[in-house]
């Protein structure tokens, strides 16, 4: 069963939830798992919650707290979707400084930048924010052209250099 549960802050969502979860979880009969869906920043707070709730009544192994990624994660693992490894935001981030060093001599307004803190982790934001919105380097280039600010183009260029 799948039951959304929604409301404007204060309302009693959380509450509800957990008296449910509770009260399902202290039924001897059932025994399906209990899924909490909330956003990441939550759930160890209402894990504890649930856990306080169940202090005299044995914990709950049949209740699993989830945030999206987790639960994205989750399924994927399950499903066969996460065969694929992906790299890490450290493994990105070295991969782009051997790019970046690489076409070093190719840039002209980013050359400068190259060597601040923290440069390959602002690039890798770019990109993500570019792929997120299925940009691609020719569509970037295009809309470079059309710009009136040449230091802004030059920018654009560099990035569509390292893309």
């Amino acid at each position: 069963m799948l039951k959304f549960i929604l409301g404007t802050a204060g309302t009693g969502k959380t509450t509800y939830c957990l008296e449910e979860i509770k009260k399902r979880l202290l039924d001897k009969q059932a025994k399906n798992n209990i899924f909490l869906l909330l956003p990441e920043h939550m759930t160890f707070q209402i894990e504890r919650q649930l856990a306080v709730m169940l202090e005299n009544e044995g914990g709950f192994t049949r209740a699993f707290i989830y945030g999206f990624r987790r639960f994205c994660y989750t399924l994927l693992n399950l499903e066969g979707g996460a065969l694929k490894p992906h790299l890490s935001d450290v493994g990105k981030n070295l991969l782009l400084r051997r790019i970046v060093s690489e076409h070093k001599r190719e840039l002209s307004v980013l050359r400068k930048a190259i060597e601040q803190r923290h440069f390959t982790t602002a690039l890798a934001e770019v990109i993500k924010e570019l792929k997120t919105y299925g940009i691609t380097p020719d569509e970037l280039q295009e809309a470079a052209e059309k710009l009136a600010d040449k230091a802004l183009q030059k920018k654009i260029a560099d990035i569509v250099i390292l893309l």
